[in-house]
């Protein structure tokens, strides 16, 4: 800690920590964003594409701004004496498929009502394909968690 450090409480010290970190892989991400090209696009899953609609000259303008940030979250980081976290990849597999598990159960037919009229064949298409999704999602949090 330095001697400039601010005094925070351990939840305190744990939500600047957390918001610190995402500040991070958000600069991460658009650093990988702002550098593909047409060419070159950035490799992603097959329900996502990226279109190339950066503004000409974007990466180069943007570099600068990202190197500024990149110090100031560090510099946020020393001001408040915040350690480098570690965190663990079980838990964190964890809430990956927690979240895609909760995201599934509520997808399935009688809850797409909050979205409108649910059209009578949609439960016979859908439920069994979410149904295998839980299942895989399932497989994986047991697997994580034989440790």
């Amino acid at each position: 800690m330095t001697a400039d450090s601010v005094i925070l409480n351990g939840p305190q010290r744990n939500h600047f920590a957390v918001l610190l970190s995402l500040m991070e892989e958000c600069l991460a991400e658009i650093d990988v964003l702002a550098a593909a090209d047409a060419d070159d696009p950035i490799p992603r899953n097959h329900l996502t594409r990226f279109d190339d609609d950066l503004p000409p000259g974007f990466a180069e303008r943007v570099r600068p701004i990202l190197a500024q940030l990149r110090i100031d979250v560090d510099a946020v980081s020393e001001q408040l004496g915040l350690e480098t976290r570690r965190v663990s990849r079980a838990h964190s597999i964890q809430a990956f498929v927690t979240a895609q598990i909760v995201r599934i159960e509520d997808s399935y037919s009688p809850k797409l009502r909050a979205y409108g009229a649910v059209h009578p064949d949609v439960a016979s298409h859908i439920d069994p394909a979410l149904n295998r999704l839980h299942a895989g999602f399932v497989a994986i949090r047991a697997l994580v968690r034989r440790r």
